[in-house]
């Protein structure tokens, strides 16, 4: 889906496209 090598977790690949915000 993006250009990253499969190396990354998809944890790190969904924080990046979409960041969590803790309270």
């Amino acid at each position: 889906m993006f250009p990253r090598p499969t190396a990354e977790p998809a944890a790190a690949r969904m924080k990046v496209h979409r960041p969590v915000q803790v309270p």
